[in-house]
């Protein structure tokens, strides 16, 4: 068969040579003088039909205009859900049509891809993954091979627990601005990078129990084993060094640690490893110390198991005046909020309410401590992990 125009020898026996001195004449071979007559003008044609053709080709994705009308994102335990409807200003030849996205702090995660011709009436394509909670940025994008380009706008997409319809700050996006009846006193996302041992050095607007022994007597605070990385400040639980390490981080108010206000409203987003022997008693305790004062758990439990609230009874606080217990457990994304208004104390959870009381509402300043602590005794040696917290915010009470 001629390759690559090349011309093969389809004699039978050997082929006679010419002389070197031999006059010209004939050729021998495959094609006689009429058809070598003919091959620029065969040439000729087929130039003609190829550039004829050329204008019914798909056009090149570099001379196309693309758009993607249809982005639509829904996220349902942990799986995120995608439709994109992409159109060409031109017919293109096949190209892969999806939707890419990249986890904040670093991750390409796109989502499955499909061969489509995307032409002016637009191709649509629905596709789904699963993603680890987290914060996350998807675009359409269209390609051949490993490239994809982006096409229309960047959207942001967060994987977690779904903000509710009693509040607008239960979200996954950290609340900024006031309520109404409620102003802004403090808000933290943690956006700087702070590696064990230097976040109260990083964030001079969070103070942190240091030193002492914590209320069932299993652990020693740690304020070291502090950090944040990917946008979430990091509680580190754990033994080292023979001693099981608690923590409990605090955000200053006002300007002054361990200083609180009388009425008011706290939200944090959070999830947890599920870690045996450890809890959570994140808590409004009295600036007095004094705790007939009052004091507001929520939410409290086990890390390996469900949350509950408190509310003590000002007066006799060893008994409970109100309480709350739930079915959800630490390992997914939470945000939890206590209300306190001088007519009731109501407890949130992704814009639930789960409390209301009005029988031990405190009259006297508390303030918030996100206390993490050993749950009743020493932690086993080999717990060890993590609760991450995504946002917090306060507010003061306006009436």
């Amino acid at each position: 068969m001629p390759v690559r125009g090349d011309l093969v020898s389809t004699c039978a026996r050997p082929c006679p040579v010419r002389p070197a001195d031999a006059s010209p004449g004939p050729l021998p071979g495959p094609f006689p003088r009429p058809v070598l007559g003919l091959l620029p003008a065969l040439a000729l044609a087929l130039l003609v039909g190829l550039l004829s053709g050329a204008t019914t080709a798909p056009a090149s994705a570099a001379s196309a205009r693309l758009s993607a009308p249809v982005l639509r994102l829904v996220e349902r335990g942990g799986r995120v859900h995608a439709t994109v409807r992409v159109r060409a200003s031109e017919r293109l030849s096949l190209r892969r049509v999806g939707v890419c996205a990249r986890r904040v702090g670093g991750g390409r995660v796109d989502l499955p891809t499909a061969l489509r011709r995307p032409d002016p009436q637009g191709v649509r394509v629905r596709a789904s993954r699963a993603l680890a909670d987290g914060r996350y940025t998807a675009w359409a994008c269209v390609g051949r091979g490993g490239r994809l380009r982006r096409v229309g706008e960047r959207v942001a997409l967060t994987v977690g627990a779904v903000g509710g319809r009693a509040a607008r700050d239960h979200g996954n996006a950290a609340p900024v601005g006031d309520l109404r009846h409620w102003r802004q006193v403090f808000t933290d996302d943690f956006r700087r990078t702070a590696h064990e041992g230097s976040f109260l050095r990083r964030y001079d607007r969070w103070s942190a129990y240091d030193g002492f022994t914590d209320t069932s007597g299993g652990a020693r605070y740690d304020a070291s084993r502090l950090s944040v990385r990917g946008g979430a400040l990091r509680l580190h639980l754990g033994t080292k060094d023979g001693v099981a390490r608690a923590s409990a981080p605090a955000p200053v108010i006002g300007g002054r640690a361990w200083s609180g206000q009388t009425h008011g409203r706290w939200s944090v987003r959070f999830r947890s490893d599920p870690l045996d022997g450890w809890k959570t008693a994140w808590l409004l305790w009295p600036d007095s110390n004094d705790w007939n004062e009052g004091e507001i758990d929520w939410p409290e439990g086990p890390l390996d198991g469900t949350l509950s609230g408190y509310v003590h009874c000002l007066g006799d606080p060893t008994q409970n005046c109100g309480w709350a217990h739930t079915s959800r457990r630490y390992t997914r994304w939470h945000v939890a909020t206590i209300e306190w208004t001088p007519a009731h104390v109501d407890l949130y959870l992704d814009g639930r309410r789960r409390l209301r009381t009005t029988d031990a509402v405190p009259t006297t300043d508390l303030h918030w401590v996100l206390q993490t602590e050993s749950d009743g005794g020493t932690p086993p040696s080999t717990s060890d992990g993590r609760v991450r917290i995504d946002w917090v915010s306060v507010y003061r009470w306006t009436g």
